[in-house]
């Protein structure tokens, strides 16, 4: 693992994919780390790792000081409600540059539904994967309600 994590601080590499890397704690830290300084990387792939809550506030501190990443993949990772709720209130009052996060796979209760539409009406541009939202008629409804909303120029 540690050698993965070397390439974060390359200086001229913009994607790495380190899913399934049994990164742990330590890795997803050290990850972090590298991220709240990194002025390269655009895209990270962290799916099939086990990132929970302690995992997801190290993430999400890194993404109040990244200004640089794009896509983010956290799909599969064991996440809870606590934890998306971490990243996706940095993306609420912070982050304004990523782009693109997929939470496909996560576990997540109601209010999670209600937090995305406020992140996706403060930033448009970002995609977020809701496939955790498939049977949900409500919160679809109110998603796209709150997209009709939108004044586009």
């Amino acid at each position: 693992m540690s050698g993965n994590l070397m390439y974060l601080s390359n200086t001229a590499l913009e994607s790495i994919d380190l899913s399934n890397c049994l990164l742990g704690m330590l890795g997803t830290k050290r990850i972090s780390t590298v991220l709240k300084k990194n002025k390269i990387l655009r895209e990270l792939n962290l799916s099939g790792n086990q990132v929970r809550t302690q995992e997801a506030k190290f993430i999400a501190d890194a993404l109040k000081q990244n200004e640089v990443l794009k896509v983010l993949n956290l799909s599969n990772t064991e996440l809870d409600t606590s934890g998306v709720e971490q990243i996706l209130n940095v993306l609420l009052d912070f982050n304004k540059t990523l782009e693109e996060i997929d939470f496909s796979g996560c576990e997540v209760g109601d209010r999670i539904k209600y937090l995305i539409t406020n992140v996706q009406r403060k930033n448009p541009k970002l995609r977020i994967n809701l496939d955790f939202l498939d049977d949900d008629e409500e919160a679809i409804k109110v998603l796209a309600d709150n997209m009709a909303r939108k004044k586009y120029c």
